[in-house]
């Protein structure tokens, strides 16, 4: 194809591109007026049956144009679940008056590139004020910043659709007093992290976090004689191959944390289970307040 046949058709992506970000934007501005009808009515914001039937119609409508109804599903998904985080984001600033800080000051696992770190990212991108991010070695540690006003908020991972849940964490819970004040699902999707050009029968040592290991139990027994050397946190673990810059070692995590350590992926999809998310909770010193509309939940922590 010419060159500058390819250029015509990229310049047309783009437009088409620009114009669906205008339509994304429009249709939040209604689900937000959508968001403050809720409110003066009391009306609940999830409504499960008419996310079903929207998602029906939209398969149908799709397949009219020629669209696969998985990816119609999964794009709509997304749509749908930005769109009640949003309502609920609303609804808990108007329950929670005098709650928005200038500055939030965010505890996780690991740094820049770890699972915790793009959780974090996610779930206060709805939240007004500027984000501090306070990457720790440990969970103890990560309570303990909260609990001595180092951090305002910490997130923690709680468990996850392959290797279940994460006990350290819940042990954590058990001794300390601050409150669980949201969640967030965050989807996991491990790769083969390396730092140079080299194929995949080269590796002779896996950096990852012991997590990470669990849920990839199956692709390290394919592999074979494979060193594994646990860290702290995955975005140890990216640092580590970048610093190594060996043609035979590599890292397990997240592609996208993976860049912004100069890796990049030679394998993905590496967990036991294909659809592999995990849950975390979001902690701080104070309790909120959950308004009607929103679906809220009671943790127990009990032992026998």
């Amino acid at each position: 194809m010419p060159s500058s046949e390819l250029e015509e058709l990229r310049i047309k992506i783009t437009e088409l591109d620009t114009q669906l970000l205008t339509f994304l934007a429009t249709r939040q501005k209604y689900t937000n007026q959508v968001a403050e009808t809720k409110i003066k009515n009391h009306i609940p914001v999830r409504d499960q049956k008419r996310e079903e039937q929207l998602l029906i119609r939209l398969i149908k409508e799709g397949k009219k144009n020629g669209l696969d109804a998985h990816y119609v599903t999964q794009l709509f998904h997304v749509i749908i679940e930005d769109s009640v985080l949003n309502q609920q984001a609303l609804l808990a600033a108007r329950a929670n008056p005098g709650s928005t800080l200038p500055l939030n000051r965010v505890a996780f696992l690991g740094d820049k590139g770890s699972y915790s770190y793009l959780a974090t990212q996610k779930y206060f991108s709805r939240r007004p004020g500027e984000l501090l991010e306070i990457g720790c070695h440990s969970f103890s540690e990560i309570i303990s910043k909260v609990e001595t006003n180092e951090a305002d908020y910490a997130v923690l991972p709680i468990e996850n659709t392959s290797s279940g849940s994460i006990n350290e964490v819940y042990d954590q819970l058990q001794h300390t007093n601050l409150s669980i004040i949201g969640e967030l699902t965050h989807p996991i999707n491990h790769a083969l992290l390396v730092s140079t050009d080299t194929d995949i029968s080269n590796i002779k040592t896996l950096y990852a976090h012991p997590q990470v290991f669990a849920q990839c139990s199956h692709f390290l027994a394919e592999l074979g004689n494979v060193e594994v050397k646990p860290c702290d946190s995955t975005s140890a673990a990216m640092l580590r191959v970048a610093e190594l810059k060996s043609e035979n070692a590599a890292a397990m995590g997240s592609e996208t944390g993976g860049r912004l350590y100069g890796l990049h992926a030679i394998q993905s999809n590496l967990a036991n289970q294909k659809e592999n998310h995990s849950r975390f909770f979001v902690v701080a010193r104070k309790s909120v307040n959950v308004p009607l509309q929103v679906p809220a939940k009671t943790t127990l922590v009990m032992s026998t």
